[in-house]
């Protein structure tokens, strides 16, 4: 029987995921455009629309961890932005195809990652998605 291994990853934004967001944005923006609403009433939506979804979609391009640890005993531990070790709870984790959507929390911070092909090691990826396969966060 094979022991079970830590798994230690940097957390990287998705480029294929960001790509995917920025079309959704930008087709969630022009959505106004079609209507009979007033042409002031059109901008407001679609600059709000606009600006909602950057602000997001740079939350997402600059997560506040810059690495994380499963250890093999079952505990978390994430390195913030300014280098700080902290232990972290998951509280929430879907496998959904190759891609991997993880919830950690952790006091006074949280991150939500979204783990692919394009930003993380394939063989790191694997190990990842059994072991969440295997228990429930």
């Amino acid at each position: 029987m094979t022991s079970v291994q830590g798994i230690t990853f940097d957390t990287r934004p998705s480029a294929a995921l960001t790509l995917l967001l920025l079309v959704i944005v930008l087709a969630g923006a022009t959505a106004p455009w079609p209507t009979h609403f007033p042409l002031a009433a059109r901008v407001c939506l679609s600059g709000a629309a606009l600006a909602f979804g950057l602000w997001r979609i740079h939350g997402h391009r600059h997560p506040p961890i810059t690495a994380a640890q499963w250890s093999p005993e079952g505990a978390w531990l994430v390195v913030d932005t300014h280098g700080a070790l902290h232990a972290a709870e998951p509280r929430g984790a879907r496998v959904v195809g190759e891609w991997v959507c993880l919830r950690l929390f952790w006091p006074g911070g949280r991150a939500s990652l979204v783990l692919g092909p394009d930003n993380m090691e394939a063989d790191v990826l694997r190990v990842l998605r059994i072991r969440l396969g295997s228990t429930v966060p």
